[in-house]
């Protein structure tokens, strides 16, 4: 396989970006060019945030589960009611 030049490498470079951006290229088609842009009312705002924080909400939960599940194993297994003491 013999390799492309330099120069006849630039000059296929400087073709292909120029076919890039023919207009005849770009044309978008009916489904992008009938999109509006996104328009949030107060109320979808509202309604993103009450997610956001009814996501966080439940992560709280499962982690407030996990930190009481350890505590009852601990409550459960350390002699003294539950205070870890080191013995030396």
């Amino acid at each position: 396989m013999q390799r492309e030049g330099h120069w006849d490498y630039m000059g296929r470079r400087l073709r292909e970006e120029r076919d890039m951006n023919n207009p005849l290229h770009l044309k978008l088609n009916d489904i992008e060019r009938n999109v509006e842009p996104e328009i949030f009312t107060e109320v979808d705002i509202l309604k993103k945030e009450i997610g956001e924080l009814q996501k966080t909400l439940q992560n709280s939960f499962i982690k407030i589960k996990e930190l009481r599940t350890l505590v009852d194993h601990y409550d459960k297994n350390c002699p003294n009611g539950g205070q870890l003491e080191l013995n030396i």
